[in-house]
């Protein structure tokens, strides 16, 4: 009967109840960020550093000109069709 339990219930049964989300507390505790957002952007970071400076430009970009591209979403909306819009690209930080 241990054995059945064991290896039948207690996995679903814990999993459902009361580990949720323990491996990705486990990561962030190894790796030592703040919290897991943190400690996922050190790992994707490591893991693949190009494509990551990639991800941190255009997230830069997107930030910088968040008022001009709602506004063009808006107005691509409203139209019903693509719009071409004008944003600004600053220089990068030396």
């Amino acid at each position: 009967m241990a054995f059945l339990f064991g290896v039948g219930i207690a996995p679903p049964l814990f999993n459902h109840i009361t580990w949720k989300n323990f491996n990705e507390r486990v990561a962030s505790f190894i790796i030592g960020g703040k919290n897991q957002w943190d400690s996922g952007a050190v790992m994707m970071q490591d893991a693949q550093p190009e494509q990551w400076s990639s991800i941190m430009w255009e997230d830069r970009l997107v930030q910088d000109n968040m008022p001009k591209i709602r506004d063009c979403q808006i107005a691509a909306t409203q139209a019903g069709q693509a719009k071409s819009c004008v944003i600004a690209i600053k220089p990068e930080a030396q």
